[in-house]
Parts: C-alpha cells; structure tokens; sequence
C-alpha cells in the first residue's frame, strides 16, 4: 500500500486530517446479478488486477485500516465501485462501517453497469437509493462542516458537468461561510493537466475543456463554466479541489492560492493522507 501525505494550510481552521482515496473499481458479483453481469464482473477484476497489480477488494481493507488505525474520516471522489453491485455495496458497507465517518462524490462509474448500461438519468435514478443506503448523504450536491473548514462534495461525473442547482448552492455557500474543500470526480482543466490528459486517455475527459478543445458530453455547459468562474471569483474561500478520474496523480494551479489535486487510482493500493494545517490544534 502507498499512501501519500499532502500537507494544506487553511488559515482560521482547527488542524485536521483525512484519507482521500478515488478510484478504487472494485468489481465484485455474486449470484445476485445476472450472468452477463458476472461476466462483465470477471473481466473488470482481471482488468484492474493487471493494471493495479492488487486485489481491490484488498487494497479497500487496507486503506480502511490505516483510517481506522489513524481515526481518519475516509473521503471518496467517485469509482469507488466499477458498477452498484449488491455484492459491491456489501463490501463498501462492511468495510467503511469500520471508519470514524466517510463521504462521497460520486463518479461515473459508482452508479451503473458500464457498457451493459448507460450513464443516463434512468440508470442514476435506479441507483441511487442503493447507493444512498451505503452513503448516507445527498449524492449530488452534499457538505460537511468540520473546525472551521466546509467540505463540499459535487456530482459532475458526467462529461465533468455541474448543474444549476450546484452553481447557485456553491455561490451561497461561498458568501455565507469561511474555507472550502471541494471535491468532485471529474478534475477541472488546466492548460497543464490537458497536455498530461491527452498525451494518456488521447481524449479531453475534464471538466471546463476551452470549447475548441472540448468533444462530446464535455463540451462545458454555462452551469459548468459558472461554477468554475465561481471558484475564481471567491479563490480566497477555496483551500483546495481534490479529485479522481483520470487514475493517475496530478497537482495544479486552479487559480495563484488554488491547488487541484488529482490523486492516484486506489485500484493501484494507493491513497492520499491530507493533514489540513490550521491556526488552532485539534484537542480530540
């Protein structure tokens, strides 16, 4: 197991810490599913296997133990299952139970069955309410306030897109309250971080692609682009965007006081320890 540790200073905050992991892809089916479900099942896990060179189901426990035996609170930025398996949403529940507290911005695959599905509003509507009995939260737009910082976790997993309903939470949040964290699946694009994307998926699979760039579902909406603009206009109130996806590790500028932190596929035994580094220690 690889856990990496990101040190983040916020200022006015109580010192806190957590373990990010993305990306997992754990890939598990059981009779529960249908045939061509366990299929798809087997060669996902021989997939990742190859890829990760883990067991995901066992990098999972072990992530989990170090967050235990650290009493983190686990935060997750999506694919943390390959598809809403039953036997996946066991795993999760068993397994994270054992945490002091965990959270979720859904990714892309959390939610549906890849190409036996679609990342649709039907198949998000069907799996929702099994997800929310592992994630006891609202899955599209969801915060956290903890020693003076407000997590903030957004649904823009498909094509990196966020709503309306996010862009006009975010703004209130942003004029009502202190430091932000915000985490979401999809990473926002930087000039940089373009150049790594297409040099590894040959796609522009970020969120807020410049339009001549963009393809497809990531063409960036105007909810899209004014949440982006929202971060530039309050980057004083944002510590930090932490996010998954692309599988590999990346850290950004957003903005000059804005990092983007793009962290490593937990597929590959990997996490990332944030210790958030306030102006007043944590007594707990």
């Amino acid at each position: 197991m690889t856990i990496k540790t990101v040190r983040l200073a916020v200022p006015g905050a109580v010192s806190q810490e957590f373990l990010h992991i993305t990306d997992l892809h754990i890939a598990l089916a059981d009779e529960r599913e249908s045939e061509e479900v366990r299929a798809h099942s087997a060669g996902r896990i021989a997939l990742f296997e190859e890829q990760g060179q883990c067991h995901t189901p066992d990098a999972l426990r072990q992530l989990v133990d170090y967050a235990a035996e650290h009493r983190l609170p686990v935060i997750m930025t999506g694919d943390i299952c390959d598809f809403p398996s039953a036997a996946n949403l066991d795993l999760l529940r068993e397994q994270l139970g054992r945490t002091v507290g965990y959270h979720l911005a859904m990714g892309n695959h959390d939610y549906n069955y890849g190409p036996l599905d679609s990342e649709g509003a039907a198949s998000l509507a069907r799996s929702t309410p099994v997800l929310q009995s592992v994630f006891l939260q609202d899955l599209d737009c969801a915060v956290w306030d903890n020693g003076g910082v407000r997590y903030v976790f957004l649904n823009n997993n498909h094509g990196g897109q966020f709503s309306d309903e996010q862009a006009d939470f975010l703004e209130q949040s942003f004029a009502a309250c202190g430091q932000h964290i915000l985490f979401f699946h999809v990473p926002l694009y930087t000039p940089d971080l373009y150049d790594v994307v297409m040099g590894s998926w040959r796609q522009p699979i970020i969120s807020c692609v410049l339009e001549e760039n963009a393809k497809g579902v990531y063409i960036p909406t105007a909810a899209t682009r004014r949440v982006r603009a929202l971060i530039a206009q309050y980057a004083d109130k944002v510590a930090a965007v932490i996010t998954g996806h692309l599988h590999f590790g990346h850290n950004d500028m957003l903005e000059p006081t804005v990092p983007q932190f793009v962290t490593t596929g937990a597929y590959q035994n990997a996490g990332t320890h944030f210790i958030i580094e306030g102006e007043v220690a944590d007594k707990a």
